[in-house]
């Protein structure tokens, strides 16, 4: 196991700055949190001025696309579309809570810069269907086409 105090020295070098490169992008912005995790003050206000999209998931880590990937892939997508950055996401065959791998092939063709990040949330949605015994949207759709 990696002792996390050993890179302390690196620590500061990254965060220096980040919020202020942050905040100077033009285009619109999105920045996804875990809950626990907090803004810092050029952050807090300029979200108080409404210069960025602000979401925060409950009951994730580190690693928010792998612990809750149809909600992250959901706030994308419909960030996306608000701004006018790709396809509108009306063709989603599901709410952002719930998606299949239409929604996901969808979400590829509407961000083809994240098609591998796409790829792996695919991955992990049919990895957890496989353990939960499938889709329940899919199971009822293919009742109604039977």
């Amino acid at each position: 196991r990696l002792d996390l105090l050993k890179t302390e020295p690196f620590w500061e070098d990254w965060f220096i700055g980040l919020s202020q490169m942050f905040l100077s992008i033009t285009c619109p912005k999105f920045l996804l949190l875990a809950d626990q995790d907090r803004l810092d003050d050029p952050l807090m206000v300029a979200r108080m001025q409404g210069k960025f999209q602000l979401e925060v998931l409950a009951d994730v880590g580190h690693i928010i696309q792998e612990d809750k990937p149809s909600e992250t892939a959901g706030l994308l997508v419909d960030f996306v579309t608000r701004y006018r950055l790709g396809k509108p996401a009306a063709t989603f065959a599901a709410p952002r809570t719930s998606w299949t791998a239409a929604n996901l092939k969808h979400l590829k063709e509407l961000l083809p810069e994240l098609a591998d990040d796409a790829a792996k949330v695919e991955s992990t949605i049919q990895q957890q269907k496989a353990a939960e015994g499938g889709d329940e949207h899919e199971r009822k759709a293919k009742e109604r086409d039977e």
